[in-house]
């Protein structure tokens, strides 16, 4: 709040969904807001750099070889479907966790291998790798303990699912806005593309 209150009036504000919070201020100062994430091929074009970010991180974190790892991902959404593309051309072995049932039923188009909300839990002896793609915390301190020691979780959303305090026999490994730190020249390339387009109807 105290960072849009610094914002001078009457511009053109390019962001993310974050600053729908204050959309009354932005009003008040006659500012025009733009979320930058309200268009279906720029946020498609960033979940497929995010899922190379994923990869990135399955190869430098990871003592295994990447087809040897066994990777669950968590949600459905843009992201999960990236990395469930990119890890079907490369052969690595994965599951979806789902949390709706239409999502549920969808995600068969990507792997014969899918839970329905927390059925995964049974499950998670299997998997070396968690990605979490889900931007709440759904995971409280309890469903922690069941998480397999060794296990390396990657944190793909920006808000965090789970206590990392409470973290004690898992790799929990921070990784927002994963297409700025791996592929920044192509990044910053489709956001310039992104706010263009705005600019130029």
């Amino acid at each position: 709040e105290e960072e849009v209150g610094l914002l001078p009036e009457n511009v053109v504000l390019f962001a993310g969904s974050s600053v729908k919070n204050y959309v009354e201020l932005l009003k008040n100062k006659n500012i025009r807001y733009v979320d930058i994430m309200n268009d279906e091929i720029f946020t498609i074009k960033n979940a497929n750099l995010t899922a190379e970010g994923v990869l990135g991180i399955i190869i430098a974190r990871s003592e295994k070889s990447m087809f040897e790892n066994n990777v669950l991902l968590l949600g459905s959404g843009r992201i999960s479907k990236a990395c469930a593309i990119l890890f079907s051309k490369l052969g690595i072995k994965y599951a979806i966790a789902s949390y709706s049932f239409l999502d549920y039923q969808r995600s068969y188009s990507f792997s014969d291998k899918c839970f329905y909300k927390e059925e995964y839990l049974d499950h998670l002896n299997e998997f070396d790798i968690v990605v979490n793609t889900r931007p709440f915390k759904f995971i409280d301190d309890i469903l922690l303990n069941k998480f397999s020691k060794g296990t390396l979780f990657i944190e793909t959303a920006s808000v965090e699912c789970l206590n990392k305090d409470m973290v004690k026999n898992f790799d929990y490994y921070l990784a927002p806005a994963l297409p700025t730190k791996y592929t920044p020249e192509t990044a910053g390339k489709f956001l310039y593309e992104r706010i263009m387009g705005e600019i130029n109807g």
